[in-house]
């Protein structure tokens, strides 16, 4: 009978820790959506930073940060 609430218990734990982590996901997103925004607005020379620790969204902000470097060439 205990089995049950363990498994239930378990699987709220893990929707939990993916709950969270979509998030932090959608508030990277948001971080970088507002930055484009204001950088496209001003054309800085500021990069795209995130808040977020996710590998793949830091992945992502640096690859834009690339290609802004190299729009920023290409203007010039």
């Amino acid at each position: 009978m205990l089995l049950p609430w363990v498994l239930c218990s378990i699987l709220s734990f893990i929707v939990l820790i993916l709950c969270v982590k979509i998030h932090t996901l959608k508030v990277g997103m948001t971080e970088i959506r507002v930055q484009l925004a204001d950088w496209l607005k001003t054309d800085t020379n500021t990069l795209i930073s995130i808040s977020s620790s996710d590998r793949q969204m830091r992945l992502r902000a640096s690859d834009l940060n690339r290609q802004l470097r190299l729009l920023r060439r290409q203007r010039r």
